[in-house]
């Protein structure tokens, strides 16, 4: 079977023009002319050919707004994760913060406590010293009475 080969605009032969005979051996069943062409070539519904590519088209369109806009979703999402990372970051340096300042507050708390554990024990030794001085003086008045 002879047929004519339509202008190539791949680089298979540079000098094939329109009009050309193919001289390729015809096909070997109705199966291969139709992966060859398409279903559409052997249809004489030209519209629906026209229709068919129109839907393809709109859906590869449809398709690639949706493929935008879930890359835009996803460059959001990314920058809530590197805003939420750099509030952890931040969160996590207060804490540290906040902990250095805690076993600084203990040391200090635990150091005035033994300062006052001191000063009642030096008030406690005063208080005694000056009942035993009482005591001693009171017993120094009452022998001079009584001689």
């Amino acid at each position: 079977m002879l047929g004519i080969k339509s202008r190539s605009t791949t680089a298979e032969s540079p000098n094939s023009e329109v009009g050309e005979i193919d001289r390729s051996a015809p096909f070997e069943s109705v199966k291969a002319a139709v992966s060859l062409f398409g279903e559409v070539a052997f249809s004489g519904d030209k519209s629906s050919s026209r229709r068919s590519k129109s839907f393809s088209n709109e859906k590869a369109l449809a398709t690639e707004t949706k493929l935008q806009l879930v890359q835009k979703e996803i460059n959001k999402f990314k920058e809530q994760l590197h805003n939420a990372e750099a509030k952890r970051v931040q969160a996590l340096a207060e804490l540290e913060k906040a902990k250095a300042e805690v076993d600084d507050l203990t040391i200090e708390i635990s150091s005035i406590n033994e300062s006052k554990e001191q000063a009642l024990q030096v008030a406690e030794d005063a208080k005694s010293q000056i009942n035993q001085l009482e005591e001693s003086r009171h017993d120094g008045r009452t022998e001079k009475i009584m001689p």
